[in-house]
């Protein structure tokens, strides 16, 4: 664009300069920006790969494509599994279960459940179409979860359409509302993941290049030019410790291929010094690496080993729990207070992690096993009470392997943990 030069000459053409001078400032507020991560590298080859997400619980990227293959992979493009199923597949997203994974069906729009453990499908949709309006060639091609929705990116006109789908129940969605992230961008969606340690939502644009993220008032951050060509996927891997995350970009044209030194701001504070810089204020000689050097031991163990190399603290904050570096989804919505114990019940060198999400008349028992410092959410018990809590507690009895839930002072239950790292109630 060639400058233009205004020679103003009176007080009323001032007045006329500044209104255009506000007029256009967002235009200039939202300039894009180039690539700020590395050069990047292909790690893997497929036919069509139009779908990823990072799964943090397995350590791993799930790639799907346009023949119905589902790609299980690791971060430098091992290939740990594959599987087939049939339809379009244009958008991947994981929700409350890790155990499952949610893919977007192109045309007519739909969502459909995929069980990892069993290899897959559950049987359950949900079909979104009659909202979305595409046809067979520009339909869904993005899908994200966050904050108890799923959000759907459409190719033909550029925009994401949120919902609210019972996962309990197929076929049960609702329509939430419509987001348009940059209405420059008329369509071609190609992509979307969402990070819960950024709390930011990632949008590519395969025809315009681009990547733009999302704040959670859906107002833009940061727009960046994209590398590449025929962008259908994007999936991110955070790691708050060094401000940066891995960025995969699943390509049409049948590479993966990996950026490192992508710039993020964690909205969690991993470190334990009030603040989310991710940076220790005041550790001079940390020789636990449990971020504070106060001779005390704090992840959990209760013992003062400074000598020795320990994980970061595990805590809870909103909807999620914080267990070796990631992020954990364990609540649907933030519950009013919550707190966990954990210890290995079973001395299998196995941690069990028990959570309690206190709402006004009920609660949720949430259980987790980590094993080489990986979760999995293994249960999750909605407990009803009869009137508002006012009080509760939990504890864990290692010796009889059970847990035991208090509120208000006289309703007790105990439940019996399993070495599966599920649970039932006792009578």
């Amino acid at each position: 664009m060639n400058p233009v030069y205004v020679i103003i000459t009176d007080m009323k053409s001032w007045g006329i300069y500044f209104f255009l001078v506000w007029l256009i400032w967002p235009v200039w507020i939202n300039a894009v920006d180039s690539w700020p991560a590395d050069s990047g590298i292909t790690i893997a080859t497929f036919s069509e790969p139009s779908g990823a997400v990072w799964h943090a619980a397995r350590n791993s990227l799930l790639i799907i494509e346009d023949n119905g293959d589902i790609r299980e992979l690791s971060d430098t493009g091992t290939l740990l599994n594959s599987w087939h199923i049939s339809g379009d597949l244009e958008g991947a997203a994981l929700a409350e279960n890790s155990n499952y994974l949610y893919i977007g069906i192109e045309y007519p729009e739909r969502i459909v459940e995929f069980d990892l453990i069993a290899g897959a499908l559950t049987g359950k949709s949900w079909n979104i179409s009659s909202w979305m309006n595409g046809n067979a060639a520009s339909g869904l091609e993005g899908l994200t979860y966050h904050d108890g929705y799923f959000y759907a990116g459409s190719q033909l006109d550029g925009k994401i359409y949120v919902f609210n789908v019972d996962l309990n129940n197929s076929g049960v969605v609702s329509y939430i509302s419509t987001i348009t992230p940059n209405a420059s961008y008329v369509s071609d969606i190609s992509g979307l993941d969402y990070l819960a340690t950024t709390k930011l939502q990632y949008v590519i644009y395969d025809t315009y290049d681009r990547l733009v993220e999302l704040s959670s008032d859906n107002t833009i951050n940061k727009e960046y030019v994209l590398p590449g060509e025929a962008q259908e996927g994007v999936a991110l891997k955070a790691d708050c410790a060094t401000s940066t995350a891995a960025v995969f970009i699943a390509q049409d044209s049948g590479t993966i291929v990996k950026y490192n030194n992508y710039p993020i701001i964690c909205d969690v504070d991993v470190d334990g010094d009030n603040d989310n810089d991710n940076t220790n204020s005041t550790d001079v000689n940390d020789t636990d690496n449990d971020n504070d050097n106060d001779g005390v031991n704090t992840n959990t163990d209760g013992n003062d080993d400074d000598n020795n190399t320990d994980t970061l603290d595990n805590y809870l904050h909103e909807r999620y729990i914080y267990i070796n570096g990631i992020d954990y989804l364990i609540f649907k919505t933030t519950p009013i207070q919550a707190l966990f114990k954990s210890t290995d019940l079973f001395t299998d060198n196995k941690l069990e992690i028990v959570v309690l999400g206190i709402y006004k008349k009920h609660a949720k028992l949430v259980s987790l096993q980590v094993e080489n410092g990986i979760a999995q959410i293994k249960k999750t018990k909605t407990i009803h009470l009869h009137k508002k809590i006012a009080g509760f507690s939990l504890s864990l009895n290692k010796t009889k392997q059970r847990c035991k839930t208090r509120f208000n002072d006289n309703i007790i239950k105990t439940w019996q943990m399993k070495a599966s790292g599920t649970f039932y109630q006792l009578k």
